[in-house]
């Protein structure tokens, strides 16, 4: 429907290859962090958003004050 299977993978594909999964992370949590959201709150959200919870676990002990 719409557009090709190959056209989507390719898109897909060049979006990560821009973008880090670290400097996705990162950016979400900001936007978490700008929102009010406690550290639970934010480390639930990102769970729900496809972060691995070891990512989640270390961006938060490094970065979360």
């Amino acid at each position: 429907r719409g557009i090709s299977r190959d056209t989507a993978e390719k898109a897909v594909e060049e979006f990560f290859a821009q973008k880090s999964e670290a400097s996705l992370l990162e950016k979400a949590a900001a936007k978490l962090k700008k929102q009010g959201k406690t550290k639970e709150q934010a480390q639930q959200a990102l769970i729900r958003l496809g972060f691995s919870w070891s990512d989640i676990k270390f961006y938060i002990k490094n970065n979360w004050i």
